[in-house]
């Protein structure tokens, strides 16, 4: 605010001009204001100000500029035929006017002027040698627009879920809230989509936003590792003001585990007798002691009395190794490798077995199915019977 103070008998000549998109338009034609002996307050302004205002903002030229104008503490509206960058008068004169015949002039013994722009997107311009300023910008601001907020849920591995092409399935459950100025929406539908596309399938929303403006849905892929980001996509004045961005690994298994273990057959700790040879695959020879040839079968590897490792093949036939061979190829090592149902878990996976630590899928048997892992031990028979059968979480953490 500016406060001018004016002794009587000095003409004030308000010369009005207006710029928009820095182009010059025509003057307002400049308005006579006698100012009178200094008093405080605001005099309020009557019928000729209302005229005054008309004659100021319809003036000839500015009809095409002005959205609305202030003057004099009043207002008269007019229609812009440009919106797309109006440029409304923006100050307010608050004086007292009267009629000096059929002329217009303003009288006041004490002049104040506020200068203010509408609310939204505008700025305050002073033009040179101007003493009234006038507002800049696109536009009055719409109306505050829906913003929508999701959270998402870490990546996790739903249950019943079994690989594709040795790929798991990852899913992260959408939390969503619509509001507008600070308030919930109630009854929107609301349509997501994700930064990769096709890669990753939306499930949801089912339904619009209750009354609270919140919704769920759910996103899920086989496309991993990698990242998405989550946002709307409808309705089209929708804003996304907090997007969801998920890394889809590693991943819990929503389903725990039954955790087993095996080791590799040791034939010194079997009975010496019964005896047997003409094994198929091994040397005919080679004679072994049945029960340590039984446990080669459930085991899948054993260590006969000479050192050799023994590994059962399948269809009742053996062969020699240099170690205990695993279904991947992989020699078995104590503290990384299980055998796992490879539906569940791919072969080669990394995870993390909340019990156990870090351990790789290679291994496989016909007696792991479904949630069920075997965690190799090597020759620790006695150990691993003591452990009997555990439950545990596990995370999936990479292919």
């Amino acid at each position: 605010m500016r406060n001018i103070s004016i002794t009587a008998g000095i003409l004030f000549i308000f010369a009005l001009s207006l710029n928009k998109s820095a182009k010059a338009v025509q003057d307002i034609p400049s308005i006579p204001v006698y100012l009178g002996p200094g008093n405080a307050g605001y005099p309020t302004a009557d019928a000729a100000g209302q005229a005054l205002a008309a004659l100021v903002c319809n003036a000839p030229g500015n009809q095409s500029y002005f959205q609305s104008c202030t003057y004099a503490g009043l207002r008269t509206d007019i229609p812009d035929p440009d919106p797309t960058s109006p440029l409304p008068f923006a100050g307010r004169a608050m004086v007292t006017l009267v009629r000096n015949g059929s002329s217009l002039t303003m009288t006041a013994g004490d002049v104040r002027e506020t200068f203010s722009c509408p609310a939204g997107n505008w700025s305050l311009r002073w033009l040179p040698n101007n003493p009234i300023p006038v507002c800049e910008g696109s536009g009055t601001a719409p109306p505050p627009q829906p913003s929508l907020q999701i959270t998402a849920s870490a990546a996790f591995i739903p249950a019943g879920g079994t690989t594709q092409n040795g790929k798991i399935l990852t899913k992260s459950n959408l939390t969503l809230r619509v509001t507008q100025a600070g308030q919930s929406v109630s009854g929107m539908s609301v349509g997501l989509q994700s930064s990769r596309g096709s890669q990753d399938a939306i499930q949801g929303p089912t339904a619009a936003t209750n009354a609270s403006g919140t919704s769920t849905a759910s996103v899920s892929t086989r496309a991993q590792p990698g990242q998405s980001t989550i946002s709307g996509s409808s309705p089209s004045n929708l804003q996304t003001t907090n997007q969801a961005n998920i890394s889809w690994l590693p991943a819990r298994y929503e389903q725990s585990f039954l955790v087993t273990c095996y080791t590799l057959a040791v034939e010194a700790e079997a009975p010496a007798t019964p005896i047997s040879h003409n094994i198929c695959g091994l040397p005919s020879a080679n004679h072994y002691r049945s029960k340590f040839l039984t446990d080669v079968k459930m085991q899948g590897s054993g260590q006969a009395l000479d050192g050799t490792i023994v590994h059962y093949r399948g269809q009742g036939c053996f062969n020699t190794d240099t170690c205990a061979r695993t279904a991947t190829g992989a020699c078995a090592t104590v503290g990384t490798t299980i055998a796992v149902d490879r539906s569940v878990i791919p072969k080669g996976g990394s995870v993390t077995v909340d019990i156990l630590g870090q351990r790789k899928a290679q291994d496989g048997g016909g007696w792991i199915n479904g949630y069920h892992i075997d965690d190799y031990m090597g020759p620790q028979r006695a150990a691993c019977l003591q452990l009997g059968t555990r439950n545990s979480g596990i995370v999936f953490q990479s292919y």
